[in-house]
């Protein structure tokens, strides 16, 4: 995988006496881009988004340093990874992409109502593949139907109209951000409550 290379290619820089906030910088800039390469244009549901959150973890848990929890006794939370409440802490990437994917349909719609550009990718976002599956088989998720959640709209000629004004598309994408990140630490919790429930004795229990 490329973007592991990447990272074990900068090892010497991981394995340094730097911060743990310049280390994040550092992998935010040099390896993120790797790894979220072209999942900006999956709808990212719940199963993708936690899977890509383990793998953004364990590659951030490398860079600084801190062991496996299969190699070693001592866990790292999440927190301490992440740098949760400090003023360098950074999101989950599931949460980034979905704010990134906002900033970026709002800038290719505003520059294509300004006659600046002509962006094909937007039809390719806005598309609706829901014809091409097999009826009676429930809901799946798509592009579009994860955009109109986040915009918090009914349909894609709504979100397209919300994100035509620049305000409206930041407040939009911080809005998407926030609620991301929510989801993100949701899972971690529920993560958290069934770890736990394995490893307390059934006796113990009242």
């Amino acid at each position: 995988m490329k973007a592991w290379a990447a990272l074990t290619s900068l090892r010497e820089v991981w394995s340094s006496i730097l911060p743990s906030s310049t280390k994040r910088n550092l992998f935010r800039s040099l390896v993120e881009p790797i790894l979220g390469y072209g999942i900006v244009g999956w709808p990212l549901h719940s199963t993708q988004a936690q899977r890509v959150d383990a793998a953004y973890g364990r590659m951030l848990r490398y860079a600084l340093g801190l062991r496996s929890a299969f190699l070693s006794h001592e866990v790292f939370p999440t927190e301490r990874i992440y740098g949760t409440g400090t003023p360098h802490g950074i999101p989950f990437l599931s949460s980034e992409l979905r704010a990134r994917r906002i900033g970026l349909l709002g800038h290719m719609v505003r520059q294509q109502v300004e006659g600046r550009a002509r962006h094909d990718a937007l039809q390719l976002l806005v598309w609706d593949p829901s014809y091409l599956f097999k009826k009676k088989r429930g809901r799946r998720a798509t592009l579009l139907r994860e955009l109109c959640i986040d915009t918090e709209t009914g349909d894609i000629a709504e979100a397209l109209e919300l994100l035509r004004e620049r305000d409206a598309a930041r407040k939009t994408r911080a809005r998407t951000l926030a609620r991301a990140q929510s989801d993100a630490w949701g899972r971690v919790t529920r993560r958290r409550d069934r770890r736990q429930l394995l490893v307390t004795p059934s006796g113990d229990k009242e």
